[in-house]
């Protein structure tokens, strides 16, 4: 058996345009401190730690961010076995324009094809495409890699891009409809 507290997962319960609220999923952690850190996604700045009214609490809002950016979150949790870190992103507000782009065109054969691309470092692209009036399915997300052609796609199919941390995905969608016009 494993010693120590571990982290299973950090979620991201809530955003706003200026705040976060977290939840950390522990095991082996009775008992354990909780220090909350943020900073800017690819920034070298110190990590600012959250002050909280409860160190024994395993959630947490992070307030005075900033609409538009990307935050990275560090989680450290710390009981007498010792401690674990963990981090994740969250993205405040929409996807900025061009965040996920699509270039499609017919191949002439009754199909197209679109290349999914993202200006985005760090994280997991992701796509899935949906016919008609269907809707987006969380289980249906394929990974794709920036510059990847998705091919075999029909009139009227629309193809949805997102971006994903290992952990959270973006609440946004970039998306482009498929039309034989």
């Amino acid at each position: 058996e494993l010693a120590g507290p571990r982290i299973k997962e950090i979620k991201v319960l809530e955003e706003t345009t200026n705040s976060a609220s977290i939840e950390v999923i522990t095991v082996n952690a009775e008992g354990a401190t909780y220090t909350y850190e943020y900073r800017l996604t690819g920034s070298e700045e110190e990590w600012i730690k959250v002050e909280t009214e409860d160190e024994k609490s395993n959630t947490c809002i992070i307030n005075e961010l900033t609409e538009g950016e990307t935050y990275d979150i560090r989680v450290t949790v710390t009981t007498n076995d010792g401690s674990v870190t963990r981090k994740t992103s969250v993205h405040l507000g929409e996807l900025p324009e061009g965040t996920i782009t699509f270039e499609s065109e017919w191949v002439g054969d009754g199909t197209a094809t679109t290349t999914i691309n993202t200006s985005e470092e760090g994280y997991t692209l992701q796509y899935q495409v949906v016919g008609g009036e269907g809707a987006i399915v969380d289980t249906a997300w394929q990974i794709a890699t920036s510059g990847q052609t998705i091919e075999g796609l029909h009139h009227n199919e629309t193809v949805y891009g997102r971006l994903f941390d290992g952990i959270n995905e973006s609440k946004d969608y970039g998306s482009i409809a498929i039309k034989d016009e």
